[in-house]
């Protein structure tokens, strides 16, 4: 390790020697440190390796302790700074997120806020002075060399491209950081207003939902979302949609109102709805069932007779003329097939007996005498 020696030494030796209460009693003692400089000298660098080997772990140590209490410095700027954004007191946010980036240039909290949830446009000129350096810029600028993240983060300046004497940098405002949030704030929540006056409450609810996703507490959005809410529900109540309504009311927030009685009542509003519709859906089932009974549509009459409730007053009296109709209608069909039988006329014969399982799947004769028939009709076909 090379050390420098003269000016630069004395300030080391003054500087680390402002440190002994480090660890313990003597880390960096300053008679080892001249020490450590005469045994250079001397050329007795094995020695005075030693020393300063164990002088940098000693800094490092101190460094990584300083930088975990900066971090968690930091981090409390930062958290305080999310206390501030969401009660939509931009400006003081801005100005904790930017105190936590001097602390810790890596806090992400803080850039993921700065970054793109406000804006900033580079406004503050500076010409590049000879010797400059980010820090230096910083210094100057903002008055604390801390602030080199304004530059690199926000200004877009390139330490090893956009320092040329002369050269002008336009840098961010550290004032100048205006909120995303806050204007789309603005924006919303006087649509929303307007929407709600207007009586357009379901477009009025996606507007506060929006403004509740980024500013969950706020207390206009909120108001705007339940009582659209409760207006939606009186609504949705006069139109017999209970189902609708039972949905606005259980979102309404409980701080807001309490809506157990309104709930329970249209709750049971919807149950009694329910009874009256089936009742009405039988009847209706009931009047297609008939008409298609009197044209003779057996078959689809029992389909529709077969939805009716079954607690509906003469719907086995209904679906009994059916099955009724229906073994009538098979046992024609078997007979004819019977005839066609007969008369040698076998695939005729097939086709009225597979009708009459049509109209009766438990014919006790005609499924038997298709297996008769095809198994004759393999016989002729084989003698021919």
């Amino acid at each position: 390790m090379k050390v420098r020696t003269g000016v630069g030494l004395v300030l080391l030796l003054s500087g680390l020697s402002g440190c002994a209460d480090w660890q313990g009693s003597t880390p960096l003692p300053v008679a080892s440190q001249l020490e450590a400089i005469k045994n250079e000298q001397d050329q007795r660098y094995l020695e005075a390796f030693t020393y300063w080997k164990q002088a940098e772990q000693v800094v490092n140590g101190k460094l990584d302790s300083i930088s975990s209490q900066l971090k968690t410095i930091s981090e409390e700027h930062a958290k305080q700074a999310v206390v501030f954004y969401r009660e939509k007191k931009s400006e003081e946010a801005c100005r904790e997120f930017i105190e936590a980036l001097r602390f810790d240039p890596s806090n992400r909290t803080a850039r993921d806020y700065l970054f793109n949830r406000y804006e900033v446009e580079p406004s503050v000129s500076y010409i590049v002075q000879e010797s400059d350096t980010i820090e230096k810029i910083a210094s100057k600028v903002y008055g604390d060399p801390g602030y080199e993240f304004l530059l690199t983060m926000f200004s877009g300046v390139d330490a090893s491209k956009d320092l040329v004497e002369g050269a002008t940098l336009l840098l961010a405002d550290p004032e100048a950081f205006s909120s995303q949030a806050v204007h789309a704030y603005k924006k919303d929540i006087l649509v929303a207003r307007k929407l709600f006056k207007s009586n357009r409450y379901e477009e009025a609810l996606r507007i506060s939902y929006t403004i509740l996703e980024y500013l969950p507490k706020d207390d206009e959005a909120s108001y705007i979302t339940n009582m659209s809410l409760l207006k939606l529900a009186e609504i949705q109540i006069a139109e017999q949609k209970y189902g609708e309504a039972v949905a606005s009311l259980s979102n309404v927030d409980p701080s807001f109102k309490n809506v157990k009685k309104e709930l329970m009542e249209v709750q049971e509003l919807q149950q009694e709805k329910m009874v009256w519709d089936k009742i009405l859906e039988d009847y209706e089932l009931v009047r297609q069932g008939e008409d298609l009974y009197r044209q003779g549509e057996f078959l689809e009459a029992l389909k529709v007779f077969e939805q009716v409730d079954p607690q509906y007053a003469g719907r086995e009296q209904m679906l009994a003329q059916v099955r009724e109709q229906l073994r009538r209608q098979a046992e024609n069909h078997f007979k004819e097939g019977v005839t066609l039988f007969v008369e040698e006329k076998l695939s005729s014969a097939i086709k009225e007996w597979e009708r009459a399982l049509e109209y009766n799947p438990n014919h006790p004769e005609a499924l038997s005498s298709i297996e008769k028939a095809r198994k004759l009709m393999e016989k002729v076909s084989r003698i021919n």
